[in-house]
């Protein structure tokens, strides 16, 4: 075997070069780069010639010019220059160059990266809905600009986007301007979510940052609660028909619609003149209504809200129609307005109808109503276990779970079911809040079947508890002003009333109890003032009406103005028993027997067979009587 060469032997040989070639070659390549390296300077100053001319004639507005002078520094001086590619690249949108609009950018963005070409490259991906590649885009923009607040700002818009709440919060907060505070309250109210309102700063009126007042607005709003007073619309600065005050309007008329007044009212009023081609549509007219109606003019409420002309196409006034009505005890009209608001598409307005058709006593069609929501409804939703607690009280087998349950019993099913039974599931009832409101039931009941007796003891029996609503504690206060109507108690009625605290509907019977109370001690001064109040706030309750018209047919003699508020009562609320009778008997002194007749018919047909033989015992010799003096055997009287 051959000893093998020593190391310092081996050597490698050139195949196509000569090995010593090399060395002539990266001498060259060296000279080449220096000589290439000098010349870069002078290549660069040329490219910031060229582009301190483009910036001048593109600051004059000759872009095309510009343009042309951009790409001369670019393609025949500095290839990479920034400034060149970043501007090209503004400038390319609607020119032959908007196929390289994005290469320019990136190009830019490579050889010297600044906030505004990040800024830039993230907005043309979003406008191509990447909006992931915008989020890394900015996110990389923010790593190296930290402390740019419009990145920052942009950053928590895509994480937005992107549904990522935490960094959309942390983003908002790091930008630290004023428009990304007014952002971030845009995203709490768009968010529903809680947010540290107590933490806000709630501008001044005169502050100009309108954008963010409108935003906090909003966020308020969205949460349900009342801006605070520092916000309200009362400097020259605020009352605009603008943005601004329409969202505080908004938010006053939802958040205060149990305590308006005269101020908000006539800042409707003067926004509605302002806003004269109609910006906001008919929702400033919703508004009006809104504050007639929770203000106490129910009657002026219900026709600005009927008035409305998006009541053709819109579900949503519609189906407030119908609440107000059925609050109101218009069930026959309530429904129109409710069965309308399902056509036009609001299948919420079904649960409502199922809800009147069960206060009007009306089970035959409130049954498959019920059934039908059982149905559609998601199990354990709120709607499915109202509907499961109604058809437990409304099917062939009764079946009472809890106190709610027999409250509901009490409620739907008294007049209908032996007394003895509603006063036993009365009696069972131990929640002392369900209780109260069983017991203004069970009084109302007995005082219209004319036996106060009962009443009192119902009122006298109810244990004195501060575990009840205020709702409750309205509804109790209500039936006993009307029991000390019935009892003739006036005085005492005047002296307490003034005490008796009352909660929405019911504290529009103020005026209506005072009136009764006046009227029956006699007092004719100022009388008819309160009944036109009473008929004002509660226009569609029978017995506001059933007042109304005993006053005229008493006190005043006017047989003819009390017909005609009963009739106008009948009209919109047909299934209301005690007014068919009352017109029925009104009609008779009036000497439209047709209309008796009518009104008799419907009489029989809601009434239970016990209330309809007292009403004939009442209605026979009345009619009688306008019979003999048709046939001239007695004389034609009015009484």
């Amino acid at each position: 075997m051959a000893e093998p060469s020593p190391l310092d032997e081996m050597v490698y040989e050139g195949k196509l070069v000569p090995y010593y070639m090399v060395y002539y070659f990266g001498i060259g390549v060296f000279v080449a780069l220096l000589a290439g390296n000098r010349q870069l300077p002078l290549f660069q100053a040329r490219a910031a010639f060229y582009i301190a001319q483009a910036d001048a004639w593109y600051w004059q507005g000759e872009r095309r010019l510009a343009q042309d002078l951009y790409k001369i520094a670019r393609d025949k001086n500095d290839y990479l220059s920034h400034r060149a590619n970043y501007m090209l690249s503004l400038l390319a949108p609607g020119t032959e160059e908007e196929m390289y609009e994005v290469s320019y950018l990136r190009i830019a963005l490579d050889r010297s990266p600044t906030a505004h070409s990040f800024g830039k490259m993230a907005a043309y991906q979003v406008a191509q809905e990447r909006y992931f590649d915008a989020l890394f885009t900015l996110k990389e923009g923010v790593r190296r600009f930290p402390n740019h607040q419009a990145l920052s700002n942009n950053l928590a818009f895509l994480y937005k986007i992107n549904k990522i709440s935490d960094s959309t919060i942390y983003f908002f907060e790091k930008a630290g301007t004023q428009v990304a505070q007014n952002n971030l309250w845009a995203f709490y109210a768009e968010k529903l979510g809680t947010s540290p309102l107590d933490s806000i700063s709630i501008p001044a009126p005169e502050n100009q940052n309108r954008v963010g007042l409108a935003n906090q607005i909003a966020l308020f709003t969205a949460q349900g609660k009342a801006m605070p007073p520092s916000a309200a619309p009362d400097s020259g600065a605020i009352l605009r028909a603008d943005d601004v005050h329409f969202a505080w309007l908004y938010n006053y008329g939802l958040n205060q619609r149990f305590s308006f007044n005269a101020r908000y009212i006539a800042a409707i009023e003067d926004f509605m003149q302002r806003d004269s081609v109609r910006t906001y549509g008919y929702n400033p007219h919703f508004l009006r209504a809104l504050s007639f109606y929770y203000g106490g003019q129910v009657q002026r409420g219900v026709q600005a809200l009927a008035a409305m002309p998006s009541m053709e196409r819109d579900p949503y006034p519609n189906t407030v129609a119908g609440l107000w009505l059925a609050e109101q005890g218009a069930y026959g009209t309530a429904l129109e307005y409710l069965r309308k608001a399902q056509v036009l598409g609001n299948q919420e307005a079904l649960f409502y109808e199922a809800i009147v058709r069960s206060e009007m006593h009306d089970f035959e069609k409130a049954l498959p109503l019920w059934q039908a929501l059982l149905r559609q409804s998601p199990d354990k939703s709120e709607k499915a276990l109202w509907a499961s607690r109604m058809l437990r009280i409304l099917a062939d087998s009764i079946r009472l779970d809890d106190d709610l349950d027999k409250y509901n019993f009490v409620h739907y099913k008294l007049g209908k079911v032996p007394e003895s039974l509603s006063r036993s599931v009365y009696e069972s009832i131990e929640n002392t809040g369900l209780r109260t409101q069983a017991a203004a039931d069970m009084m109302l009941f007995y005082l219209r079947q004319n036996d106060p007796g009962r009443a009192t003891l119902i009122y006298e029996g109810l244990p004195a508890s501060a575990e009840t609503q205020a709702y409750q504690r309205s509804s109790i206060n209500f039936a006993y002003g009307q029991l000390l109507l019935a009892t003739r108690q006036y005085k005492q009625l005047l002296d307490e009333l003034p005490r008796l605290a009352f909660v929405r509907k019911h504290e529009n019977y103020r005026p209506y109890f005072e009136a009764r109370a006046r009227a029956g001690q006699g007092q004719a001064k100022g009388l008819a003032q309160y009944f036109e109040k009473a008929r004002q706030s509660t226009p569609f309750d029978t017995d506001i009406i059933l007042g109304l018209a005993e006053y005229y047919e008493k006190n005043t003699r006017n047989v003819e103005k009390a017909y005609l508020t009963v009739a106008e009562g009948v009209r919109t609320n047909p299934f209301a028993v005690v007014l068919q009778k009352k017109f029925a008997l009104l009609a008779l002194a009036m000497g439209l027997d047709y209309y008796a007749e009518e009104a008799r018919q419907q009489v029989e047909k809601l009434a239970s067979a016990e209330e309809y033989q007292q009403f004939m015992a009442e209605y026979t010799p009345r009619l009688e009587a306008f019979r003999a003096r048709l046939r001239g055997d007695a004389p034609l009287l009015r009484e």
